[in-house]
């Protein structure tokens, strides 16, 4: 059986449970016996009667020393007369029902974590105070300390798991994000913030390149991707013919696994290999009246490599006949890409000159 604890002495964790445990048992008893009701409080008694053979009076249950429950220590005290000593429980005064208190108080929300805090009060200073045309601090210094306590929290704030978006008022949110736009667009802001504002975990993934022809010449001599001898003039003379490489430079275009009928290296598995296929047709117009003055149909293209290809350039050996009348020409270059179906077009003009002196000169 446990002693009665001294409430000015320390308790270990084991005797709290102890006490916790046996403390239920009691109340669990005096239900059973009727004393109190189901939040713990006395019953009201009934009206006073004659009086009768008097009834040994209940006592709590108790604790015995190896946690186990006493539960007749009152009735055996009575019915045997002996004393209960030091280890006699004083019957405890009747108490309010916690639980009637706690379902008056309303639930309090979880407190802001500090990042949320500090980001509130960050906003509130990126906004001018009234009566002032200027905030309190500049984007940088407003947004570096909420970048510096959790990182990365800026670049995702329409994001709805950011612990900002689910906390932070919608104001403040509002003038965060203006705040990272204006840093994203200004020139001066430090490389690391920037990168930080846009998101440095997950890196930009670049737009998909725009098929074009970015370079295009009529060239006396090729030797290889940017190694090209153009033609110092445009200007040819008449009634001889225009011999000259059409040089064509391509960005953008797509590139598909090699497959039969490819040039691919045989020493090298299929499926190591990729292809670019393209076409390109070139024809000639008269400046004046837009009507075709020579053509030459599409000439395929296939090139087989390892890995995807970087650049890619194509030539075309002409020449073009000696009737053609003096004038102005259009030779429009256009290329096809067979892998995504896209087109891209140049035009080379060429003038027809009468006096060979022009040509000289020109050139």
């Amino acid at each position: 059986m446990l002693p009665t604890p001294d409430p000015t002495a320390p308790m270990t964790e084991a005797q709290k449970a102890v006490w916790a445990q046996q403390s239920a048992l009691n109340l669990e008893q005096l239900l059973r016996d009727g004393t109190v009701d189901d939040f713990g409080r006395p019953k009201t008694p009934p009206p006073a009667q004659a009086p009768t053979t008097p009834a040994a009076r209940p006592q709590p249950v108790r604790p015995r020393g190896d946690g186990a429950a006493s539960t007749g220590l009152g009735a055996l005290a009575a019915e045997s007369g002996a004393e209960t000593g030091k280890d006699a429980v004083p019957e405890a005064a009747p108490t309010e029902p916690v639980v009637a208190s706690q379902q008056q108080q309303p639930a309090a929300g979880p407190p802001a974590s500090p990042v949320t805090d500090l980001a509130a009060r960050m906003a509130s200073l990126l906004r001018p105070a009234p009566g002032k045309s200027k905030a309190a601090l500049s984007d940088s210094a407003a947004l570096l300390p909420i970048e510096a306590m959790q990182p990365g929290v800026l670049a995702t704030l329409d994001d709805a798991a950011n612990p900002l978006a689910a906390s932070l008022a919608q104001a403040d949110l509002a003038t965060l994000r203006q705040a990272r736009t204006r840093l994203m667009a200004d020139s001066t802001t430090p490389p690391d913030l920037l990168t930080a504002l846009r998101g440095s975990a997950a890196p930009v993934v670049p737009a998909p390149r725009q098929f074009s022809i970015t370079r295009s010449a009529l060239c006396t001599r090729v030797t290889g991707f940017g190694r090209f001898d153009p033609y110092s003039s445009s200007t040819f003379v008449a009634g001889r013919p225009i011999r000259a490489i059409v040089y064509t430079e391509l960005d953008g275009f797509a590139t598909r696994p090699a497959r039969s009928g490819d040039p691919v290296q045989t020493s090298v598995a299929m499926g190591d290999q990729v292809s670019v296929q393209l076409s390109q047709t070139l024809s000639l117009y008269n400046d004046k009246d837009g009507l075709l003055a020579w053509h030459r149909p599409a000439q395929g293209v296939t090139e087989t490599s390892r890995s995807a290809r970087r650049d890619f350039y194509l030539i075309q050996i002409i020449e073009l006949p000696p009737t053609l009348s003096i004038g102005r020409y259009n030779l429009k270059v256009t290329v096809a890409d067979s892998t995504s179906g896209n087109e891209a077009e140049s035009i080379l003009p060429i003038d027809v000159v009468a006096d060979p002196s022009l040509v000289s000169r020109s050139r």
